[in-house]
């Protein structure tokens, strides 16, 4: 278990300086919903920082770059970075994956929206958890179709894409999406079978939160 410490930082783009939390390296336990979701999201909490002055988010804000900050300076990155009625916790998360957006780095910010769904989900008011979704949603098809990667096996991913599509009731595309990689990719057997069972899912128009213990017990 990682051990929590406050560390002082001084923001890169404005000069704040303040103290935050750090819990160590980013691990996961194995996971848990079809979508990748490990069940334990507490090393979320401190992975990523965002300054309470001028919303930079990164996991260090005492590192950056000039085009990071031109980011960061633009209107339309601080209304999303400072949105009040977004938890913080969601938001840090949508502005860090924003700034990986607009420096065309769309695999981590893939990896990053999944993580602010997953959070979302837990945290976030329905309307605040689609969006995250469907953004993810985005980002990961843009990442895939430039035959990148967001640090999962072939088969977790296109499982994760397949969920999100799914949980937004967008069933049509999650079913072609989810008998392309069952036609297309080399999958483990276990990846074969939750994409399977997703299919089943798929055709009963079932948009719910599952579990791959919940799969392997039903089908």
């Amino acid at each position: 278990m990682s051990t929590l410490t406050f560390v002082e930082k001084t923001c890169y783009v404005c000069g704040a300086i303040g103290r935050f939390g750090e819990g160590g390296l980013l691990h996961f336990s194995p996971p848990v919903g079809l979508d990748g979701h490990p069940g334990n999201l507490t090393p979320l909490f401190t992975a990523i920082h965002i300054c309470p002055h001028c919303f930079f988010a990164s996991p260090d804000i005492s590192e950056g770059s000039e085009e990071i900050r031109t980011i960061v300076l633009n209107e339309k990155y601080r209304a999303i970075a400072g949105n009040s009625n977004v938890h913080e916790l969601i938001r840090k998360y949508i502005a860090w994956a924003l700034i990986q957006n607009r420096r065309r780095n769309d695999c981590e910010a893939a990896r990053t929206m999944l993580f602010a769904t997953w959070l979302a989900e837990q945290y976030e008011k329905q309307e605040i958890t689609s969006q995250c979704r469907r953004k993810a949603m985005q980002l990961m098809k843009n990442c895939q179709a430039n035959g990148g990667g967001f640090e999962m096996t072939r088969g977790k991913e296109a499982l994760a894409v397949v969920d999100l599509h799914r949980r937004e009731s967008i069933f049509e595309e999650a079913l072609v999406l989810c008998q392309t990689a069952l036609a297309t990719l080399s999958l483990s057997e276990e990846d074969e079978f939750l994409l399977r069972y997703e299919e089943l899912l798929i055709k009963q128009c079932n948009s719910s939160y599952v579990t791959i213990n919940e799969a392997e017990q039903n089908f």
